[in-house]
């Protein structure tokens, strides 16, 4: 579904356990931002819809999808830079048709 490199695993560890949080995350997309779509990605303690979700599991990481937000995030990548300038969560979206210039938002 997603191709979640070590750099992004490692940090969402590292997030979830100085957080104290379940290694659960949400993975949604959203109408908003400049070109159409922006993505939203949480910690979440809430277990998935078994109905509407899709789950799958990267190195001990529970990623929850709902089904619409599915159909655009399948093939995506998300990576981790950790740069001084670039540090951050990055996601590339293989079947988008446009993005804005921050890289927050996309068409597809």
């Amino acid at each position: 579904m997603i191709s979640i490199t070590e750099s992004a695993i490692t940090e969402l560890k590292r997030i979830a356990a100085a957080e104290g949080n379940t290694p659960r995350v949400r993975i949604a997309m959203h109408g908003g931002g400049c070109s159409g779509y922006k993505i939203d990605m949480n910690f979440t303690k809430f277990p998935p819809d078994q109905e509407f979700d899709q789950i799958f599991h990267e190195d001990d990481i529970e990623f929850v999808v709902d089904t619409k937000s599915a159909t655009l995030v399948a093939g995506a990548k998300l990576d981790f830079g950790g740069g001084l300038l670039d540090r951050g969560f990055k996601w590339e979206f293989p079947k988008a048709t446009g993005g804005c210039g921050c890289g927050t938002s996309f068409s597809f």
